[in-house]
C-alpha cells in the first residue's frame, strides 16, 4: 500500500511538473514573439535574451536549497517576476530563447562545482557563435559575472 501511495505521489509530481513546464514555455514563447528580436545579429540576440532573463529574477545564493520547490515547474515560473530562481532553471528559460534561433547542437549546458564554501553546484550555458564557443551565465549576471564568463573562476565558489 505504501509503495502504491508513493508511486501515485511521484506520478502526480511528474504530471504537475510537465503541465507547468508547458505553461511556462507557452508564456515565454508569447513573450519572445512580442519582443520581435528575430532580425538581430546572433550576438545581439543572445545578449538581449541574457539581459531579459537575468533582469527578471533577483539574486539569491543557494536558491536551490532555500526554495527547493523552485527546482521543479510547480507553477508557471515565467510569471514569478522579481523573485529568485536557481541557476539551472534560469538556464532552462534562457535556453528557450536560444532554441528559437540556434540549433540544439550549438547550445550546451555545463556545470561546475566546489566544496570550498559549502556544496556549490552551478549550471551555465555555452553557445557556439560563428565557430567560437561563448560562456553565458545568466544567474551570474546579478553577481557581477560579465557576459562571456561564468561563475567557475569567481569568488562565489573559490
Amino acid at each position: 500500500m505504501r509503495i502504491l501511495l508513493l508511486t501515485a505521489l511521484a506520478c502526480s509530481i511528474v504530471i504537475i511538473n510537465l503541465y507547468f513546464r508547458s505553461k511556462t514555455f507557452n508564456s515565454l514563447d508569447r513573450e519572445i514573439k512580442k519582443l520581435n528580436w528575430f532580425n538581430l545579429e546572433d550576438h545581439e540576440y543572445i545578449q538581449k535574451s541574457y539581459n531579459f532573463v537575468a533582469d527578471r529574477f533577483i539574486k539569491v545564493n543557494r536558491c536551490w536549497l532555500k526554495y527547493p520547490w523552485r527546482n521543479l515547474f510547480l507553477k508557471n515560473l515565467w510569471k514569478i517576476k522579481k523573485s529568485s530562481l536557481p541557476c539551472h532553471m534560469q538556464n532552462i528559460l534562457f535556453q528557450r530563447f536560444l532554441r528559437k534561433r540556434f540549433k540544439p547542437k550549438h547550445i550546451k549546458t555545463l556545470a561546475t562545482w566546489s566544496i570550498k564554501k559549502g556544496l556549490i553546484i552551478h549550471f551555465y550555458s555555452r553557445i557556439k557563435i560563428k565557430n567560437k564557443w561563448v560562456d553565458v551565465d545568466v544567474w551570474g549576471k546579478k553577481w557581477g559575472i560579465p557576459f562571456g564568463k561564468n561563475v567557475r573562476n569567481s569568488e562565489l565558489v573559490n
